[in-house]
């Protein structure tokens, strides 16, 4: 537990961990030491607030200095604030580079060779866009990359020449739950989406197969659903580049079954 990490820390110093044991993993013993933090100093600034519930001081309360007497100085008050908020920005950095270790550790495995003329490897793609946006189509954070994706599609499909999509890694690392960063990661093989630079914590660069066809490019978007009217702006620019698309009229595609020829043309995805 926070309290038996350090037991000759300075209270105060005790008590930024147990701090950050609740903002990095949601420690229980440590979320009932900050609701007594918060209740105390109620108490203390707003003594006439009704409704206000100090707990018995236990333990750990004691060796973190969360007590009516020792944060009665508005100095300790401020102190113990600051220590919090340190408490809070170490867990997010810590977070994030968790979350950039996972990112990079996903790029730079192999790749696996997935080609969008082969009809196994498209499905595999419309259906991994599928299930990522419908896991991710409501998240606030995840609608800037999803939109962004949907760009790539859109002018990919408008150019003959294939276009990248330069973009913050931020948009993943800072985006939604961990597991984000794993769907990502997931999507962009069964896509497949190419890595031409990842420049981390800084910029991706990414692009499509240039053997996407049209049609296949349609049935991507199909896929991906609609955006929110409300939803935020996407994530990063497109940009030319000068190297064509090899399959544009779809002449190297793989017939599809027809039963599932059927059900991606004219079953609705969504």
């Amino acid at each position: 537990t926070p309290s038996a990490r350090d037991a000759e820390a300075p209270a105060e110093t005790r008590f930024e961990e147990a701090c950050f044991a609740f903002f990095t993993d949601g420690d229980a013993a440590a979320r009932d030491l900050l609701v007594e933090f918060e209740a105390l100093v109620a108490v203390l600034e707003s003594p006439g607030e009704v409704g206000v519930q100090v707990e018995k001081a236990n333990e750990l309360s004691l060796a973190c200095g969360v007590t009516l007497e020792n944060l009665r100085p508005d100095a300790t008050r401020a102190s113990y604030r600051r220590a919090k908020d340190e408490a809070r920005s170490r867990a997010h950095a810590a977070l994030r580079a968790r979350r950039l270790e996972a990112l990079r550790s996903g790029l730079e495995a192999p790749d696996d060779d997935r080609q969008p003329t082969v009809w196994a490897h498209a499905s595999r793609a419309l259906a991994g866009l599928k299930q990522f946006a419908r896991a991710y189509a409501e998240t606030v954070g995840a609608q800037p990359f999803l939109l962004g994706l949907l760009s790539l599609l859109v002018e990919q499909q408008r150019s003959s020449t294939v276009v990248r999509w330069r973009f913050d890694s931020a948009a993943l690392t800072d985006a939604a739950a961990e597991t984000f960063i794993a769907d990502a990661v997931r999507l962009f093989r069964d896509l497949p989406l190419l890595r031409v630079s990842a420049d981390l914590p800084g910029e991706l660069v990414l692009e499509l197969a240039p053997t996407w066809s049209d049609l296949n490019l349609s049935r991507l978007l199909k896929a991906a659903g609609r955006a929110s009217p409300e939803a935020a702006r996407p994530t990063g620019r497109i940009e030319p580049t000068d190297r064509p698309r090899t399959n544009v009229d779809g002449a190297l595609d793989e017939s599809p079954p027809l039963v599932d020829l059927v059900c991606i043309d004219f079953c609705a995805f969504l």
